[in-house]
């Protein structure tokens, strides 16, 4: 048992480092100009090895995109679920896809390329996923400002647009955060500065 454990977790944990080392070259390069050689040869396996971990690149990229998106999805949920006001889960909604966007640069530079990608498994295209999890983010924070909302009468749609109006901003300094050079920008200083602007607006600023 503890030997096919370990062996487990030597597969796991290869197949993570693939991931990773991936990850960084179709940031750089995109998928259509991203060889399986270079990818096997950046994480020190030969060609034939990769396969034991992934049916071929097109596997890769999705179990990539999808592993990540998952990931953020989990960690959204944990932090905003640990808070008990409104506004302290709003901040955690903030800060988590904040610091999920810093902690991650090269997957978030996949986004601006917007390559036409067919996922093979689950029959869409890349398009299509990063557009479910764009919908799938106003959903949630949607559904949460709902249930914390003191005006419990105001209609689903109006907290739908709420939560794409949070959203949509906070995909201004996300993708700004992406464009300028690492470490340049850095957006844990603009959470604050996101939940002022979405509770209070800019009107007495302007």
């Amino acid at each position: 048992m503890e030997k096919f454990k370990r062996r487990e977790m030597e597969f796991l944990s290869r197949r993570a480092s693939i991931l990773e080392k991936a990850e960084k070259i179709f940031a750089q390069k995109g998928f259509h100009n991203t060889s399986v050689a270079e990818i096997a040869n950046a994480s020190g396996f030969a060609i034939g090895s990769l396969y034991q971990f992934f049916e071929g690149k097109d596997d890769l990229y999705e179990t990539m995109i999808n592993q990540k998106l998952d990931q953020l999805h989990a960690e959204l949920r944990s932090a905003v679920d640990a808070q008990s006001q409104l506004i302290g889960k709003l901040e955690a909604f903030i800060r988590t896809q904040f610091r999920f966007v810093e902690e991650n640069h090269d997957f978030w530079r996949l986004f601006i390329r917007r390559e036409d990608v067919n996922f093979n498994k689950s029959g869409t295209t890349f398009k299509e996923r990063m557009l479910r999890h764009h919908l799938s983010d106003i959903d949630f924070i949607s559904e949460v400002i709902r249930n914390g909302s003191k005006k419990k009468d105001l209609p689903d749609g109006a907290f739908r647009d709420i939560g794409c109006a949070l959203v949509g901003m906070m995909n201004g300094f996300k993708f700004r955060c992406i464009f300028e050079p690492k470490d340049a920008y850095s957006l844990d200083g603009k959470v604050q500065v996101v939940l002022d602007i979405f509770l209070k607006g800019v009107g007495n600023e302007i």
